[in-house]
């Protein structure tokens, strides 16, 4: 009842039947899972797979202890996939498995007869992200192996077929469990490299792209801005203008408004400004 009275989702044309849908349907099925509910991790991705399937990271439980996902981890198969030009490929392997995981640059063709694309949204959609937004695929695709006590997704395979040097190989996948210190250097090799920043850039003859790849304070905010006034005139005749957030993680709406007020004017931001 909460998330239909304040939420603005309920409003949206493009995104109310989803949302309302997902009100009821969702907690449905959170209700019919309560019997694999047996302890807090159980009872967290209970929540997370309810939360997640309003395809909306503003609507979230988050979990107190730890540092992230990756904590809850208990078993691992020695390795961890990125994912890189649309495919989970292995860029990492612990020395103890060298022997046994595939190696650094094998891409994941299936597991069980499970393509790569079932198999992933089967482990990771809802319970870690939205797998329609490629930001989250790169997010997300570390723990695509690793066992982190979820009750309501397949257990993990014991083989897969990955793609090696052009060719498809089987691999017996050998799960034990893992350390923080394993954990610690599995995700500093799969971190996604992000060097995007903000941006303001002619795109084509009368268009203009706007790059906001996060909100966080310590990005050059004065110069983005000066930039926006400098091009203003140009902006505004243009038949077309990106705001482009994909990947933003969030940070200072505030730094939104002074954006809106110099693309639209202080007056049409105020006339618009809910109460």
């Amino acid at each position: 009842r909460s998330l239909l009275e304040v939420h603005s989702g309920p409003v949206v044309e493009r995104d109310k039947t989803l949302f309302t849908g997902w009100v009821e349907r969702g907690y449905r099925r959170a209700l019919a899972d309560l019997d694999l509910v047996d302890d807090k991790k159980a009872y967290y991705f209970l929540l997370k797979g309810y939360t997640g399937g309003f395809r909306d990271s503003h609507v979230g439980v988050y979990f107190k202890e730890g540092k992230g996902p990756d904590r809850f981890t208990e078993r691992w198969p020695g390795f961890a996939t990125s994912w890189r030009g649309g495919r989970y490929v292995v860029t990492h392997v612990d020395p103890a498995f060298a022997r046994t995981a595939p190696p650094i640059g094998a891409a994941l063709i299936r597991c069980e007869g499970r393509s790569a694309e079932t198999f992933a949204r089967e482990r990771l959609d809802r319970y870690d992200g939205n797998l329609d937004l490629e930001s989250d695929r790169y997010t997300t695709a570390p723990l695509l192996f690793w066992d982190r006590g979820n009750p309501f997704i397949p257990q993990l395979p014991p083989t897969c077929d990955f793609e090696v040097a052009g060719k498809a190989a089987p691999y017996a996948l050998r799960y034990a469990p893992v350390t923080g210190e394993q954990l610690d250097a599995a995700v500093a090799a799969t971190a996604p490299s992000s060097t995007a920043k903000l941006q303001v850039a002619p795109w084509g003859g009368r268009r203009w792209w706007i790059g906001i790849p996060s909100m966080d304070e310590n990005q050059e905010w004065n110069a983005f801005f000066a930039d926006i006034e400098r091009n203003l005139p140009a902006i505004r005749r243009s038949d077309a203008v990106i705001v482009d957030l994909r990947g933003n993680g969030g940070g200072s709406s505030g730094y939104a408004y002074p954006l809106a007020n110099l693309l639209w004017g202080d007056d049409m931001v105020r006339a618009s400004t809910p109460a």
